[in-house]
């Protein structure tokens, strides 16, 4: 009989430590994979403007903007409204009209000059499999989670 209350006593710790280490484990891992999205897409975004400044605004002229515009999906020329900063990059929501419906998106804005006049360089890139990837994370703990306590549970009868 002893031994059957200490076999709950361990089992019971086991699955609060294990269910305390998941809990803590799991916002850690995401806030820490989505950092390192995060930076990944500011990464890729500063390399799509380097790109353009080195590539195609040397011999951009103003008429092509409204082709560009029109053939480049995330990337767009406007005319600059007022003087900000050189380099902006931050969150925003963007209908999608493939998907038909509002999505979150990263945006890096910059000042170009075409024809000595100045212009918005806008670059985006879709946060959706940042959204996913929340979803696979909370996917995964639970079911280790439910996995471990099954394991536990299958060994306790097992010492009954």
């Amino acid at each position: 009989m002893g031994r059957i209350k200490l076999l709950h006593k361990t089992l019971l710790v086991y699955i609060l430590c294990s269910t305390a280490v998941l809990l803590i484990a799991a916002p850690v891992f995401y806030i820490s994979i989505s950092r390192m999205y995060i930076q990944d897409v500011d990464e890729t975004l500063l390399l799509h403007k380097k790109e353009f400044k080195q590539y195609y605004l040397p011999k951009f002229r103003k008429a092509e903007i409204a082709n560009w515009n029109r053939y480049n999906r995330d990337m767009k020329i406007e005319q600059l409204k007022s003087f900000g900063k050189i380099d902006t990059i931050f969150n925003a929501n963007y209908f999608d009209s493939l998907d038909n419906e509002i999505e979150p998106y990263r945006v890096l804005n910059s000042t170009v000059v075409i024809e000595n006049r100045p212009y918005v360089f806008s670059a985006r890139i879709s946060l959706v499999e940042n959204e996913d990837l929340v979803k696979r994370i909370v996917f995964v703990f639970v079911i280790l989670f439910v996995l471990l306590l099954t394991a536990l549970i299958l060994r306790y009868r097992d010492w009954e």
